[in-house]
């Protein structure tokens, strides 16, 4: 290595291991949240119409009757998180670039955890939203089963109809949503995967069908760490459940690099720009075994 490049070929090692990484880290939040795109940090405010409510008879000769609708909305904004770390000339020759690209792997895998983790702490801090009542509650939002019992077909089927009685804002129209996504911590998924995959109900000695047989898509992730918790969410194309949004919708994290002329040292900058908010409760259930 020569001073001039040193640099340079430090500044790429570190975009390629990073982006590598970020590209290869397990992520799940992508199938089952919304995403969004914002131009800067203000706070956003997210709007909800009510649905359109149902057609009335019109009496011969009288007059329509007004539709009117409710509204709500949440608020929240994309924050910065990032980090910087540096190594000098010596160090990264002496290793053949070994720790560098090792170093950047880490950031690289650091940044798409952030991201992914941002859904799942919404799911378990169980916040208030911005009708002051907590995301998961039993009675406001109807969509909290703090004894629903472990995972089966009878409470897949409690909790299908909680899903299917929720109402648009106005508490007129029943909305009839079915549940796309069981969303569990690694601790439950070979419960789920049993139930999901097999053709008859896993708890009945006979052959009685399992009407849940491949209905919902699996997630399962560690970020969830209560192992009595299980969750459904509609498609998110469906209803909004939960939304990520990232500065100018770019999803990779910025990279910058900066050398020290009098010591031949580079310090690397990674930065995201994101934000994770829950939209709307009526998307979300959950059980507790």
């Amino acid at each position: 290595f020569s001073t001039s490049d040193f640099p340079y070929i430090l500044a790429n090692v570190a975009k390629k291991s990073l982006m590598k990484a970020y590209d290869l880290a397990p992520s799940t939040w992508q199938a089952w949240c919304g995403e969004n795109s914002t131009s800067d940090f203000k706070t956003m405010y997210i709007n909800q119409l009510s649905e359109a409510p149902d057609l009335v008879l019109k009496p011969e000769g009288g007059a329509y009757k007004m539709a009117t609708f409710s509204e709500t909305r949440e608020s929240y904004a994309v924050s910065t998180y990032g980090r910087d770390y540096a190594m000098t000339r010596e160090m990264v020759i002496n290793d053949d670039l070994g720790a560098f690209n090792r170093k950047s792997k880490s950031m690289g895998f650091a940044a798409k955890s952030l991201v992914n983790s941002l859904p799942y702490a919404i799911l378990k801090a169980n916040g208030n939203m911005a009708d002051g009542v907590a995301l998961f509650d039993t009675a406001t939002h109807a969509n909290y089963d703090s004894t629903a019992g472990a995972l089966s077909v009878t409470t897949l089927g409690a909790a299908f109809a909680t899903f299917r009685r929720q109402t648009d804002l106005s508490g007129n129209r029943v909305l009839n949503l079915t549940p796309s996504f069981l969303i569990i911590p690694p601790e439950l998924e070979t419960v789920a995967r049993q139930l999901m995959g097999s053709v008859v109900d896993p708890a009945k000695s006979n052959a009685t069908p399992n009407p849940f047989s491949g209905r919902l898509q699996i997630i399962v992730d560690a970020e969830l760490t209560d192992t009595d918790d299980w969750y459904l969410a509609a498609n998110p194309n469906q209803i909004d459940t939960i939304e990520v949004c990232f500065l100018d919708g770019y999803r990779n994290p910025y990279i910058e690099t900066e050398n020290d002329f009098s010591t031949d040292s580079i310090r690397v900058k990674v930065r995201q720009d994101v934000g994770a908010k829950a939209l709307d409760h009526r998307g979300l259930f959950l059980g507790k075994n």
